[in-house]
């Protein structure tokens, strides 16, 4: 009786997160369908390309993921308000200011964005991956104002668990890449050849559309009516930058260090040659279409537990969390075994076009394919407990956790097996580096709700 009990608890639970984490983790999907286009357009162009566009792309992800988190939070804050005392108004201000932050952080990213190359030069790169990758991160500039716009909105959406056509977009916008990135890059349906540079427009061409299209669903929609977020967008509301930027700041930084911690790992990579930083660039490609399976669960089980925070029912965290955790983990074992079974077909997009090397660098990518199946795992479970630090408003001592698993244990492992192994030591040591920043974060929640 206990344990039919306990299973259907479990399968409320799992409901509950499910109903908001698969959209999410579609949406994801299909946001990172944007960029796998991208790479699999770039490698038809050669491996100079493949490298210095992934890297560039890297950079972009970088760029956005910590412009992302500033705004993330919106979508606790506005759950937790939903399901407490329900103010249209505080939670439109909080709406606004996520906008407001996302629209300094969108323009600091595009100043930077212009210039890359001598960084690149000073940390080692190839001369011609780092002109290729400053050239492309220039024509795609633009476009990381209009994205960052698009996932506050969408965060606001998803904390009143009504994330209306997001994905119906995004999936929309992976169609019109792939065209325009194709018709840019190599000249087809008539329109100019620019190569990389192509690519690199199409996906701020996307980025603009699919803003405006999010824009103007909510600003028309009559689930939405209520909140007025036109006119509290200008006004500026000193309680709501507090508490979106309380929350937002550190998971800003968490995502940063960790998408720096995986630039690092491409910029090691990208010591051993053109060759290895295209097939680090192809499989990070790979496991970061199935991290989006762990973003989506992780935003859905937050969102759950910020719920939970509001209602004040204190043991049920605990179990969103175990739930998510779980579910993450059943998901990655099944992809991973797709990774040592199916290589041939999960790899078969990628396996042309790569340029005079091609052999080395799919030999290199078959290596690294199999380290993949293991990172994974510790990659879903870090990520989702982001997600549950969020949710029980301790993103500061996250930073910190994430500071120590990728930079003092990550980091080091990987440059001192890349000299004792090559290339698949890189990555052994970026797997080390999830596995202990998971370890950290888990234990930390365990014990913080156990003490709640």
């Amino acid at each position: 009786m206990a344990n039919s009990h306990n299973l259907s608890r479990f399968i409320d639970d799992a409901r509950h997160i499910l109903e908001l984490a698969v959209p999410l983790a579609l949406t994801q999907l299909a946001q990172v369908a944007i960029s796998t286009t991208s790479i699999i357009v770039l490698g038809l162009l050669g491996s100079v390309e493949l490298a210095a566009g992934g890297l560039a792309i890297g950079l972009f992800n970088l760029l956005r993921t910590m412009g992302v988190g500033l705004a993330v939070g919106t979508a606790n804050l506005v759950a937790e308000e939903a399901r407490s005392a329900g103010d249209a108004g505080k939670i439109a201000r909080y709406a606004a200011a996520s906008l407001q932050i996302s629209t300094l952080a969108g323009l600091a990213a595009m100043a930077f964005m212009t210039q890359v190359e001598p960084l690149l030069l000073i940390l080692g790169q190839d001369a011609e991956v780092a002109r290729l990758a400053g050239i492309y991160l220039m024509a795609t500039s633009w476009g990381i104002l209009p994205c960052l716009w698009f996932n506050a909105l969408r965060s606001f959406t998803v904390g009143l668990r009504k994330p209306g056509p997001v994905l119906a977009i995004t999936l929309a916008s992976i169609a019109i890449n792939a065209a325009l990135a194709s018709g840019l890059a190599t000249g087809r349906f008539g329109l100019p050849q620019i190569g990389a540079s192509g690519v690199a427009i199409a996906a701020a061409l996307v980025h603009l559309a699919s803003f405006a299209a999010l824009s103007a669903h909510v600003l028309r929609s009559p689930r939405y009516r209520a909140y007025r977020l036109a006119p509290a967008f200008l006004q500026l509301d000193a309680g709501a930058w507090k508490r979106t930027l309380a929350l937002g700041v550190p998971t800003s930084a968490t995502y940063g260090s960790e998408a720096a911690f995986t630039v690092a790992i491409a910029l090691l990579m990208g010591t051993f040659g053109q060759a290895a930083l295209a097939a680090h660039n192809i499989v990070n490609q790979i496991i970061y279409i199935a991290f989006m399976l762990a973003v989506g669960l992780s935003h859905g089980t937050s969102v759950a537990i910020s719920e939970a925070q509001g209602q004040g029912q204190g043991a049920m965290k605990r179990r969103y969390g175990a739930t998510g955790i779980g579910i993450g983990i059943a998901v990655m074992s099944a992809v991973g075994a797709g990774y040592v079974l199916l290589p041939g077909v999960v790899l078969a997009p990628f396996a042309s076009g790569s340029g005079s090397n091609a052999a080395d660098v799919m030999q290199l990518v078959a290596h690294l394919l199999a380290i993949a199946a293991v990172l994974q795992l510790f990659d879903c479970s870090q990520n989702i407990g982001v997600g549950l630090m969020r949710g029980i408003g301790r993103a500061r001592l996250t930073l910190g956790l994430t500071l120590v698993g990728y930079w003092l244990i990550g980091l080091p492992v990987a440059v001192a097996l890349s000299y004792a192994i090559g290339p698949t030591g890189v990555w052994w040591g970026l797997c080390a580096g999830l596995a202990a920043t998971a370890m950290l974060i888990l234990s930390s929640f365990e014990r913080l709700t156990r003490l709640r």
